[in-house]
């Protein structure tokens, strides 16, 4: 009588190299997902955070505009002679420089340490390169006359609270329909002004096309959310 043999069963090399090679393939696939759906997290939130901090850059202006008394707006330009356009950046060296009163005697910010006798109020911006160069800084004074011999301090960005990086500041008299701006910087505001401000992430994304700049634009690779809207200050 013989016995059976008994076959011992394992794999072939060729099977091996076939699971290791799905193995490979099935791994590459979940690392490829992963880094997509890390790379849309990192994106999502660099965009979500630019437009909030182009949002509450927009809101802090916003409000010293409403509040200031509308004869008393003064706005230097600078060199710049035209709007721009939503989603454009400033000019090279660019600046702008708005001076304004509030009502004297009442607690408005800035001015909202009694006596409250410093109701002139001075922003100011620029593109330029240096220590200044995108942040909008603020100075108040006695009276307008005084604002020039005032120092800047930082109100949006820089060393300040609030740190976006703000690449345009405009505010742009309007027509008197409040809505169409006025072909000139230097045109009444008869309808007040379009308040405009742009900020930008802290980072470039080399993976990130801004569809809005050139190929070789300084901000092609930068997620820019612009804020802007009409604003009517105190009669």
């Amino acid at each position: 009588m013989t016995t059976p043999t008994h076959r011992e069963h394992g794999f072939t090399l060729l099977e091996l190299m076939v699971a290791i090679a799905l193995s490979t393939f099935i791994v590459a696939l979940v690392l490829t997902v992963f880094f997509k759906q890390q790379n849309f997290i990192t994106h999502e939130s660099q965009r979500q955070a630019t437009a909030y901090e182009a949002r509450l850059g927009f809101m802090i202006i916003d409000r010293l505009i409403r509040q200031a008394e509308s004869a008393s707006i003064v706005v230097d330009y600078g060199g710049k002679g035209a709007l721009n356009e939503p989603q454009s950046t400033a000019l090279e060296s660019d600046e702008i420089t708005v001076d304004f009163t509030l009502p004297s005697g009442y607690p408005i910010w800035p001015n909202d340490i009694s006596p409250y006798d410093r109701p002139a109020v001075r922003l100011h911006w620029s593109s330029a390169p240096g220590p200044d160069q995108h942040v909008v800084s603020y100075a108040t004074a006695p009276n307008m006359a005084g604002l020039a011999a005032q120092t800047l301090a930082p109100l949006i960005g820089g060393a300040s609270k609030y740190t976006p990086l703000i690449v345009n500041f405009d505010l742009w008299p309007l027509q008197d329909n409040g809505l169409t701006p006025q072909p000139k910087n230097s045109d009444p505001a008869k309808g007040g002004y379009l308040l405009s401000v742009s900020t930008r992430s802290g980072s470039p994304d080399p993976t990130y096309q801004n569809p809005a700049y050139g190929e070789k634009h300084p901000l092609r690779h930068f997620y820019v959310h612009t804020a802007s809207s009409a604003v009517t200050p105190r009669n």
